[in-house]
């Protein structure tokens, strides 16, 4: 089997678009500033994408389109696989010179390098760690039950962030693009609507985590 990857990096200006033409199966975005669109011109349709979603067609493609539908610029890097699908969920931190980290008035410095890092705050001044992988405030929306023609998770404009999980011994795709294996997670700021359909997965269920 040929396998392909081929990554892309660059700056989307507020309101600007890029092309690319490559034929590929999935495209994984690495690293971004913030939530994008992407589309593929065969199959219609603009999902959002941001750091950390793969998105794997239903059919290969030979044309991406990435735009940026914000008020201001954007940097991005994304890897178009051929043939192969990618995972990276890794999490990593560097910096090459300190780090301030505030407290609610006096900042706190942090210092990279060979020395040890040394927090100091105070009792009445408490330094506040925020994890952003910690669990998110909201609510579980429910488990939806797919039927074959699909089911419609709705959109809502007053959405901060919706999680989706598949809950299922098989796979189901979002929107005819996102794949998601057994108990794989999408997650997402996007306001629009879902549509979650079965792979050879009748009676699937997701559970669907609404933040608003």
């Amino acid at each position: 089997m040929n396998v392909n990857l081929t990554e892309y990096k660059g700056t989307l200006a507020a309101g600007g678009r890029r092309e690319i033409d490559i034929e590929g199966t999935s495209v994984r975005c690495m690293a971004s500033d913030r939530p994008f669109t992407i589309q593929f011109p065969s199959m219609g349709g603009a999902l959002t994408i941001e750091n950390g979603i793969e998105i794997g067609p239903d059919q290969s493609f030979k044309k991406v389109i990435l735009e940026n539908p914000g008020g201001s610029a954007l940097t991005y890097r994304i890897i178009v696989a051929n043939g192969a699908r990618i995972n990276d969920s890794r999490l990593n931190f560097s910096a090459g010179s300190p780090v301030t980290v505030r407290t609610a008035d006096d900042p706190v410095m942090v210092k990279t390098g060979d020395d040890p890092v040394r927090v100091e705050t105070s009792d009445d001044k408490p330094l506040k760690v925020i994890d952003a992988s910690a669990p998110k405030v909201g609510t579980l929306s429910g488990f939806v039950t797919v039927g074959s023609d699909g089911e419609t998770i709705p959109a809502n404009p007053n959405r901060r962030s919706i999680r989706i999980q598949n809950i299922s011994p098989k796979a189901v795709t979002i929107n005819n693009a996102i794949w998601l294996e057994p108990l794989a997670v999408f997650e997402t700021e996007a306001i629009n609507e879902f549509i979650v359909k079965t792979k050879n997965n009748p009676g699937a269920r997701v559970s669907v985590w609404e933040v608003v």
